[in-house]
This record gives structure tokens, C-alpha cells and sequence, in this order.
């Protein structure tokens, strides 16, 4: 993989950018930071509320499309780390935030089919 690496990432730009010029505008509340460069690996959309979120799951599954949930539940939840601090920004983003398929070889037309599920939300 390693020797393909530029390949992979260029990919998943251009799938990544396609996502951000298609997908409605409510979606785009990606997460960002001036601290750290993006490598395209995942493309998180943060929805109004949880039960937009599973709706959305619900719908993609059924066409065959598997999404998946981003650092969910909140890693102060998760009971291995034995943690009782609360974190109510990340308890609560954790509820309704989506990573959509983002790899190498995602075909335009499989995200062309994405792009509509969520559109139509």
C-alpha cells in the first residue's frame, strides 16, 4: 500500500471534494482544525439530531450502503476506560455525527447514490 499511497490519497480527494461541492449545504458542518492537515480518510457530517442520523443509516442500509457512526458512543462513555468525566460537547456530537464512505475506488455513480439519499433528507 505504501508504494500507492499518493494514488489512494489523490482518490480519496477527489471523492471527498465531490461530496463537499454535491451535498446540500446543511451538511457541511465538517470538522476542522488549523493544527492538522486533511489526509481524506473520512468525510463526517454532522446532522441536526439523532434521529436524522439513524433515518439516514436506516435508508443508506437498505440500498446497500454502510456508513459508519464517528467515535460513537463518546470515548468518556465507552466502559473500558472507566471514566466518569463528562464531556457534554463530545456526548453530544457523538449522537449525530456520520462518516460516509470514503476508499479507493468508490465509483461516481455508488456516490452519486449517496449524495441523493442525503440531499433528500
Amino acid at each position: 500500500v505504501l508504494d500507492d499511497m499518493k494514488k489512494i490519497t489523490l482518490s480519496r480527494k477527489k471523492i471527498y471534494m465531490r461530496y463537499s461541492n454535491k451535498i446540500n449545504i446543511k451538511f457541511k458542518r465538517q470538522l476542522k482544525s488549523k493544527f492538522s492537515n486533511n489526509n481524506y480518510s473520512y468525510f463526517p457530517i454532522i446532522f441536526e439530531n439523532e434521529q436524522q442520523l439513524k433515518k439516514t443509516i436506516k435508508v443508506m442500509n437498505s440500498k446497500n450502503i454502510f456508513p459508519r457512526r464517528y467515535f460513537y458512543p463518546s470515548l468518556n462513555k465507552v466502559k473500558v476506560f472507566k471514566n466518569n468525566t463528562s464531556c457534554p460537547i463530545s456526548e453530544q456530537i457523538s449522537k449525530k455525527i456520520l462518516c460516509l464512505p470514503i476508499f479507493f475506488g468508490l465509483k461516481n455513480q455508488e456516490q452519486n447514490k449517496i449524495i441523493n439519499i442525503l440531499n433528500k433528507i
